[in-house]
């Protein structure tokens, strides 16, 4: 089964916002405390999401394996960098190898500068992103501390 990416389109758009609830709900259960992607009634939102349809520089992806929907990425060009703000594979899909091979196919079609920030708590993440940069790299990979909660990595493609 062939794993790969696609751009989403507005008619798309409501994959993303059905994918939302379990990602925010499994990322603020594991590294928060609440979310603040909730409204007045419990609805998650996300304030940035329309940018992925208006901007050139900010992307939506769907992560397919075959043709069934395994996760998004939302990918935005911002000072110099690539970076992938928003990045959910749903359980069933984990350890297939399915985040590796989609990382690697957006980076590839973004070559440039990339930096991907993430939890310091998410040692998944960290891992996935620490071998995407040894896999694609030119050049040397530098890793800091972006926020007291998150770090970062960056290399180029």
């Amino acid at each position: 089964m062939s794993n790969h990416i696609k751009i989403v389109t507005t008619k798309e758009k409501q994959i993303i916002l059905k994918l939302w609830k379990p990602y925010i709900d499994e990322l603020f259960s594991s590294y928060y405390k609440k979310s603040d992607y909730r409204d007045e009634e419990e609805v998650y939102r996300y304030p940035l999401l329309d940018i992925y349809w208006q901007e050139d520089t900010s992307i939506p992806y769907l992560v397919l394996s075959g043709k069934e929907v395994a996760g998004f990425a939302l990918v935005s060009y911002d000072r110099d960098y690539w970076r992938i703000n928003e990045f959910y594979i749903l359980p069933e899909f984990r350890g297939l190898g399915v985040a590796f091979d989609c990382a690697v196919e957006i980076c590839r079609n973004h070559p440039g500068n990339w930096e991907i920030s993430f939890h310091k708590h998410n040692f998944p993440g960290r891992s996935l992103w620490q071998k995407l940069a040894d896999n694609l790299m030119q050049g040397a990979v530098s890793t800091g501390q972006s926020s007291s909660s998150h770090d970062y990595i960056r290399f180029s493609v």
